[in-house]
Order: structure tokens, then sequence, then C-alpha cells
């Protein structure tokens, strides 16, 4: 195969990744403050994965689809 799929799946609060603010790259990390409770997870989620997405639902949850190419990843259609 060549890429790395990971699913993550939970039944707690539905989640919404569009109401987070994810830190601009030109802002250094050290000077990053976080003022509500988020940290830079989705931050690193992004910037690491080359594909991500989220999905919730009623009889399922949660659920977190992160793919990882071993090389470049496809041109999208």
């Amino acid at each position: 195969e060549d890429r790395l799929v990971i699913i993550l799946q939970d039944n707690g609060k539905p989640f919404k990744p569009e109401k987070f603010r994810i830190p601009k790259d030109t802002i250094p990390l050290k000077k990053y403050k976080r003022k509500k409770k988020q940290g830079l997870g989705l931050y690193f989620i992004y910037k690491i994965m080359d594909e991500v997405s989220f999905a919730t639902s009623p009889s399922e949850g949660n659920t977190l689809t992160l793919v990882k190419y071993k090389s470049s990843p496809p041109p999208q259609a």
C-alpha cells in the first residue's frame, strides 16, 4: 500500500473543526498564546497529514480520518 490511513472514532460531543482557529505559520510557536481551551493539535494534524476529514453522526459519533502518503499525494479531482 502506498499510504497510511488512520481512523479514530469516539462517542463524545460532536466535533466541529470549523469552530477552531488554526494558528498562522507566521507566528512563532513560543509566542502563540492559548486564550481558549484549544491547543495546537489541529495545526499539527493539517501540517503533517496529506488528507484530513471529520465526520459526525448520531449512530457512530465522531470520526477523524487521517491519510499520509509515502510519496506525493495523488492530484485532486
